[in-house]
């Protein structure tokens, strides 16, 4: 869901019973690889992106991880693209 400034991501959780939690990626427009976004792994399944330009399309898509040693890591989720607004002046 695209905001000023703020893009909110939600997604359905992994039916895996041994996730230790969700990476986030991200490629804006004009970027030729996407970049994760997160440090560490997101533990619910709701994001909010406050690092956006206004006008730019993003496109994101999510991963699971599990808690095996070394972790395993999804393949990406469906791609979602997103156009943050223009700001709007009063």
């Amino acid at each position: 869901v695209p905001g000023e400034g703020t893009v909110m991501l939600s997604w359905e959780p992994s039916t895996e019973t041994d996730i230790a939690g969700y990476n986030l990626y991200r490629r804006g427009e004009g970027e030729t690889a996407p970049k994760k976004m997160n440090a560490a792994l997101i533990a619910n399944t709701t994001y909010t992106d406050k690092d956006v330009l206004p006008g730019v399309k993003y496109t994101y898509y999510v991963t699971a991880v599990d808690n095996a040693v070394p972790p395993n890591e999804s393949a990406p989720s469906n791609l979602a693209e997103v156009k943050v607004p223009p700001v709007t002046v009063p």
